[in-house]
C-alpha cells in the first residue's frame, strides 16, 4: 500500500495511508510526498486522492427571469436596404475621386522623388571620400612615428634573435672543449683475485649536456702488478640521452690487478662534437658538421 507524507505548516507528518489522510481532512493545496515522484506535490494533483478531498463545487447564484413588456402593436420596420446603398454610393464616389486624379501629375511627382534621391546618394558618396582623405592625412606625424615604432620591434627582434643565437654558439663551444668536464666516466668497487684477475667490473658514462651524445666508445685496460696491461676492451655506449646516465658492464679478465679507462671516441650530432677529430680551428678544436 502506497505511503503518504504531508507538510502541516511547518511540520512533516507520515508515513500516513489514504484512511488516515481521510481522517485528518487533508486539502487539495496540502504538500504531499509518496514514493516515486521527485519534488513535493499538492493533494489535488494525485490521483489516489482526489476521492478523500472536499468539493468545492457549488450551484451557480439563482437570478429572477426579467419580465419582457409584451404589446399588442408590431414592432416599428426598419428598412434594411437603404444602409446598404448608402455604402455602395460612398465606395462609388471614392473610386471617382481616385479616377479622377491626372496622369501627368502621377508623373510628375514620380520624377521629383527620383531626383531628390539620386542627389541623396551624390551627397553621401562625396561625404565618404571626404573622410577617408581627412583620415589618411589629418595627422602624417602619428604615421612617422607609427612607422619608426615598427621599424624598431624589428630591429629589436633581430637583434635579440642575434644575441641568442651568440649565447647559444659560446654554450656550445664551452661544451666541446671542455667535454672532459661535463662527459665523465667512473667505475664500481669491481672484484679481482689475489693471485690476478679481475671481475664484475661496471663502467658509468655520464652525459651532463643538453644534448643526445650519439655513440661513445670507451677503452678499458687490465694492469698487471708489473703495470704492463694484460689486455684492453672496447665498451660502446649509445644514445645517452642530455643529463642521464648509463652503466655497461665490462668484459672479466684472468689476468690483472686494476684497471684505466678513457674515451676513445665520442660523437653528437646536434652538438656538432667528434672526438679525437681536429678541425683545425684553434678555438673550436673538436667542431664537426
Amino acid at each position: 500500500m502506497k505511503k503518504f507524507y504531508i507538510m502541516n505548516g511547518q511540520n512533516q507528518q507520515g508515513p500516513l495511508d489514504i484512511e488516515q489522510l481521510k481522517q485528518i481532512n487533508i486539502k487539495k493545496d496540502t504538500p504531499i510526498w509518496y514514493e516515486g515522484i521527485e519534488n513535493w506535490t499538492t493533494a489535488e494533483k494525485v490521483e489516489d486522492l482526489k476521492s478523500i478531498l472536499p468539493s468545492n463545487t457549488v450551484p451557480p447564484k439563482y437570478e429572477i427571469p426579467s419580465q419582457t413588456n409584451i404589446s399588442n402593436q408590431p414592432p416599428i420596420f426598419k428598412n434594411q436596404e437603404e444602409p446598404i446603398k448608402k455604402i455602395v454610393d460612398s465606395q462609388q464616389s471614392n473610386t471617382n475621386e481616385i479616377k479622377s486624379v491626372p496622369k501627368s501629375n502621377i508623373k510628375r511627382n514620380l520624377i521629383i522623388i527620383g531626383v531628390l534621391l539620386f542627389g541623396a546618394l551624390l551627397l553621401f558618396m562625396a561625404s565618404s571620400n571626404s573622410n577617408d582623405d581627412y583620415s589618411t592625412s589629418e595627422n602624417p606625424e602619428a604615421s612617422a612615428a607609427e612607422s619608426a615604432d615598427a621599424n624598431y620591434e624589428v630591429i629589436s627582434a633581430a637583434y635579440e634573435k642575434e644575441n641568442a643565437n651568440s649565447a647559444l654558439t659560446q654554450k656550445n663551444m664551452n661544451y666541446r672543449n671542455n667535454f672532459q668536464k661535463y662527459l665523465t666516466l667512473s667505475r664500481n668497487q669491481f672484484e679481482y683475485s689475489e693471485l690476478g684477475g679481475i671481475y664484475n667490473l661496471e663502467i658509468t658514462f655520464t652525459n651532463n649536456t643538453d644534448y643526445v651524445i650519439n655513440n661513445a666508445n670507451v677503452q678499458v685496460g687490465y694492469i698487471q702488478e708489473n703495470g704492463e696491461y694484460f689486455k684492453t676492451e672496447e665498451l660502446q655506449f649509445a644514445n645517452i640521452q642530455p643529463n642521464t646516465q648509463e652503466t655497461l658492464r665490462a668484459p672479466d679478465s684472468e689476468r690483472g690487478l686494476n684497471v684505466d679507462y678513457q674515451f676513445s671516441e665520442v660523437y653528437s650530432k646536434k652538438l656538432h662534437f667528434y672526438y679525437p677529430s681536429n678541425s683545425g680551428n684553434e678555438a673550436d678544436p673538436y667542431f664537426y658538421k
